[in-house]
């Protein structure tokens, strides 16, 4: 816990109510940047992240390094929060400005943010759904009536076969209608082979669309990011200070410009003792700070 945080009040933390920072923005991001490179995905779940925290529709708690207990953040201090997310999120996300503890969302809100709304007309058609299914026809054949003898005419002439029905032998006489049946079938099936080929038709070119403006997208950010003379300066120093993570931050991005084959097969006390020295000769840290500082280089 650092200086800023020393008066301020903790509370008991409770991991039922809270979700770790890094698998909640991973929710908020299937649901808001599933579409498009990582890249852009990430840009567009992470500024969503932030509005959300800024309106108070996220509440973001920071937890001590025990998992004892937790602070929040008043409107004025919520406003300067911001996430931090490495191009492979699952990497851990982090939040600035730095803070010693871990990162929680409260998981009511996310929960309020990720679900999907039942509206009234989708809740009137689920209800609809069994009245539309037609009552099946029973399986027993209702009995024939007695044939009716008008007067003069013979009583076999009753028996004689009606035209268009069917006679069984032994059974009762039914009208065919099988035939009409059997095309009204047939119409059907084609007609919904012809909607579901131009469904997927649609969906493909939709898809294309998508791809396409998602490449432009990346082109743009890249010409922004990259110099025109496609020489990239180095890195800003952070002030003095600062965090020993920042400065570790600063140097390994510092060392990955100007001379990246340095850093090739370095782990370790060797790590530590490069990046100390490229700080400064009155610096250093542990390797803790040292992984620390990597990982954030990396998210930058």
């Amino acid at each position: 816990m650092n200086e800023a945080t020393a008066n301020i009040s903790w509370l008991p933390f409770d991991p039922r109510d809270w979700e770790q920072l890094t698998p909640a923005f991973g929710r908020l991001r299937s649901m808001v940047g599933a579409y498009g490179s990582k890249l852009i995905a990430n840009n567009r779940a992470a500024a969503f992240f932030d509005r959300c925290v800024h309106k108070e529709r996220l509440e973001l708690a920071l937890v001590a390094p025990d998992l004892t207990s937790y602070r929040l953040f008043d409107d004025a201090e919520r406003q300067k929060l911001t996430i931090r997310v490495p191009l492979n999120y699952e990497e851990g996300c982090s939040i600035e400005p730095y803070h010693e503890g871990h990162w929680y969302v409260r998981r009511s809100d996310l929960e309020k943010l990720t679900a999907i709304p039942v509206t009234p007309v989708a809740r009137a058609e689920a209800e609809l759904v069994p009245a539309r299914i037609p009552p099946a026809e029973p399986a027993s054949v209702p009995p024939a009536e007695s044939p009716r003898v008008e007067p003069g005419r013979d009583v076999d002439a009753a028996d004689a076969p009606v035209q268009g029905t069917q006679v069984k032998p032994g059974g009762p006489q039914l009208p065919s209608a099988a035939p009409e049946r059997t095309i009204a079938a047939d119409v059907g099936d084609q007609a919904g082979a012809v909607i579901a080929a131009t469904e997927t038709a649609t969906a493909a070119k939709r898809k294309r669309r998508r791809k396409k403006k998602a490449q432009e997208k990346i082109v743009e950010a890249a010409k922004k990011i990259w110099p025109p003379d496609g020489i990239v300066p180095p890195p800003p120093r952070p002030p003095n200070n600062a965090h020993a993570i920042e400065h570790v931050a600063w140097a390994m991005r510092f060392l990955r410009i100007t001379d990246p084959g340095k850093l090739v097969g370095l782990r370790g006390k060797k790590l530590q003792k490069l990046v100390c020295n490229t700080v400064g000769p009155n610096f250093w840290c542990d390797q803790r700070t040292v992984l620390r500082g990597k990982k954030r280089a990396d998210s930058i």
